[in-house]
């Protein structure tokens, strides 16, 4: 196994989390990413752009809309929100767009090299804890819909 199939993994938690909040849109897509990672980042794979990396793409793009709308919700019952949730909340879109960045870092390596694995595996674990800090956010809130 790749180190970034290994790390692809960090999403395991949050799928199980969003399992049991039964946010089965959420578990749905995050194991469509974990599995479509087991597919695009196998060991030896080279920058193809075949089926695999279109899939992989459209599985991170659920991923991104899934999150987004979940963020999307928060802006209806913010007033109701205390602190703690707040902060959150804060911290799952820094895990996201920490993830994006880190994205945007990745693309600029050369393919494969341990730097580029190093920041690509950063860029799992950003986007995991954002979307597990997310679910957290949302166990008891009204107007926050469980899908």
């Amino acid at each position: 196994m790749h180190i970034l199939q290994i790390s692809a993994l960090c999403f395991l938690p949050a799928a199980m989390l969003a399992m049991f909040l039964g946010r089965w849109l959420g578990v749905a897509t995050l194991t469509m990413n974990i599995l479509t990672s087991m597919i695009a980042h196998r060991l030896h794979r080279e920058p193809a752009g075949d089926l695999a990396d279109r899939i992989d793409k459209m599985a991170i793009l659920l991923w991104v809309v899934y999150n987004t709308y979940t963020l999307a919700q928060f802006a209806f019952v913010l007033q109701d929100l205390g602190m703690g949730r707040i902060a959150l909340v804060f911290l799952a879109v820094m895990g996201a767009a920490g993830s994006g960045l880190l994205d945007a870092r990745r693309r600029q390596l050369p393919w494969r090299s341990p730097h580029r694995n190093v920041v690509h595996v950063s860029m799992h674990l950003a986007g995991a804890v954002g979307t597990c800090l997310f679910l957290s956010a949302t166990v008891g809130v009204a107007g926050v819909a469980a899908i």
